[in-house]
């Protein structure tokens, strides 16, 4: 066997290890040609999969000989082999199992690497393809983001209708019939803002269900989390059973500090499908801004009138 010129290994299929190769089968299948100390795991020098592991279990139920491929373990360079299998039944032990190695046909092997561009080039197209989806997606998002920046920009609060206007810009350009705006306040939330028909039993400034404690508190550090318990909150309020899937929540922040929600409602689950982390992030950045000059104009409305009334008196 030590003298043979063909690529033979003896193969114990139970274990997964090869007790035997021949020279020639090392040059073929293991690393630089070197011969280990045997016996050594398939593994290292082959590509152990379920296939191969049916196919050496099938070979060891047989008396007639498979064939099949072997690929190397090798990462560097990838050799594909046919083999060919017979069981060697041993009176001293289990059997074993011969395998006879051939290289493959040079025609084979140029149909195999034709084969493995045509693979690549596949891969390359659908990766261009879901990167052309994505900047499409991207570019819907931006464009969309800054029509409702554009429109919260112009909006006055000295109105006071400022939060309502912002509501019914957001759905609208989200796509949505119905929304409403929550705030924090004292512990508990408060609706400041509704616009559409989709929430019949909600009106403006009524305080929602009560929020488990473990919610409230974590409002303050991740106000992402809490979602699901804004939108069932909210249709528990307006006597609704709400979908997560058709409800977009937008969180917003003042000063840094989270302050409430927009809760967007569509009849379609795929409305908000396309709604990215990004453009949510651009429009809560806006609403936070409104909110926040809202504020400012109402403290200096207060203290106008505070300064007036102290002038009068």
């Amino acid at each position: 066997a030590e003298l043979t010129a063909q690529a033979i290994i003896l193969v114990d299929p139970v274990g997964q290890r090869a007790v035997f190769a021949s020279t020639r089968a090392c040059n073929l299948l293991f690393p630089d040609g070197l011969k280990p100390k045997f016996p050594v795991p398939l593994s290292d020098f082959l590509t152990v999969d379920d296939q191969l592991t049916d196919q050496l279990r099938l070979a060891l139920m047989s008396s007639a000989p498979l064939t099949f491929g072997l690929t190397s373990g090798d990462v560097r360079v990838r050799v594909r082999v046919g083999a060919r299998v017979q069981r060697l039944d041993l009176s001293d032990g289990p059997p074993l199992l011969l395998v006879s190695l051939q290289d493959e046909p040079e025609l084979s092997r140029r149909f195999r690497s034709l084969s493995e561009e045509i693979l690549s080039l596949n891969k390359q197209i659908e990766r261009r393809r879901e990167a052309e989806r994505s900047l499409a997606l991207t570019t819907s998002a931006l464009s969309r983001s800054l029509a409702i920046i554009r429109q919260l920009s112009e909006i006055t609060t000295s109105g006071g209708k400022h939060l309502a206007l912002a509501t019914r810009s957001i759905v609208d350009a989200l796509g949505g019939h119905s929304a409403a705006t929550l705030v924090m306040s004292g512990g508990h939330l408060i609706c400041v803002a509704a616009s559409g028909s989709g929430l019949p039993g909600l009106r403006v400034n009524m305080q929602l269900s009560p929020l488990p404690s473990q919610i409230l508190s974590a409002w303050v550090d991740d106000p992402l989390v809490c979602n699901p318990a804004l939108v069932e909150a909210l249709g528990k309020s307006a006597e609704l059973k709400l979908e997560p899937e058709r409800t977009c929540v937008i969180p917003f922040a003042v000063n840094g500090k989270p302050k409430g929600a927009v809760v967007a409602i569509s009849d379609n689950a795929s409305t908000f499908a396309d709604l990215t982390g990004l453009e949510i992030g651009i429009i809560a950045e806006a609403l936070g801004s409104l909110v926040s000059r809202g504020e400012m104009e109402a403290q200096l409305s207060q203290s106008s009138k505070m300064e007036a009334i102290g002038q009068l008196t």
